[in-house]
C-alpha cells in the first residue's frame, strides 16, 4: 500500500480531493478557500509524500538495536514507556529528518494554493508568486525562497546526515 501510494501522481487524486475540501468540513472548518487546508495537509504529511515519512521512520527503528528495547523490559518498562523514553528520543534524527522534508516540501508548494483556490491578497506566498510569473526578477525572487531553506540545512547538517546514515541498514 505504502508503495502505491508513493507512485500514483498526486494529480490523480486532484478531483476527490477537491469535492473533500469543498463539501466536508473539518471540525465545522470549511476548507476551500481557506488557509486550514494547507495547515491540514502539512499534518498528514501532504498525502502522497507520508510514505517516505513511513518509509524514514521505518528503517531508523529497524536500525536500533532489539537489545535496548529488551533491556528496558527486563527493568520493568511497558510499551509505552519504553517508546516515549528510549525509542523516540533515539529517534531524534528521524523525527528532524522527516521535518525537514516536510517543511521544505511546504515552503516550494505551489500545487496545492493553486489547487485550494487561495485568494492571493489574504495568502502571498513566494512559490506560487514565482509559479505564476509575478515577479518581473525571476532570480531574486528564487534566490529569496532558498537562502532561508539554505540556512536551515546549515544549522540542521550535522544531524540530517547523521540520520541518513543510521537509517541505512547495511
Amino acid at each position: 500500500v505504502i508503495m502505491f501510494i508513493l507512485v500514483v501522481p498526486r494529480e490523480t487524486l486532484e478531483v476527490s480531493r477537491t469535492l473533500f475540501m469543498a463539501n466536508y468540513s473539518f471540525f465545522n472548518v470549511y476548507l476551500m478557500q481557506s488557509k486550514n487546508s494547507i495547515y491540514l495537509m502539512t499534518l498528514f504529511g501532504m498525502g502522497n509524500f507520508s510514505p517516505i515519512f513511513i518509509y524514514i521512520f521505518r528503517q531508523y527503528f529497524k536500525s536500533i538495536s532489539k537489545d535496548i528495547e529488551e533491556q528496558a523490559n527486563i527493568d520493568g518498562a511497558g510499551i509505552f514507556r519504553t517508546f516515549w523514553r528510549i525509542m523516540l528520543p533515539n529517534a531524534k534524527g528521524a523525527i528532524l529528518t522527516v521535518g525537514l522534508f516536510s517543511f521544505i516540501w511546504t515552503y516550494n508548494d505551489s500545487y496545492y494554493p493553486s489547487l485550494f483556490n487561495f485568494s492571493t491578497n489574504s495568502f502571498e506566498l513566494l512559490s506560487t508568486k514565482l509559479a505564476n510569473g509575478r515577479y518581473s526578477n525571476i532570480n531574486t525572487t528564487a534566490l529569496l525562497i532558498i537562502i532561508p531553506l539554505l540556512l536551515i540545512y546549515v544549522v540542521t547538517q550535522k544531524y540530517f546526515i547523521e540520520a541518513i546514515e543510521r537509517s541505512v541498514i547495511y
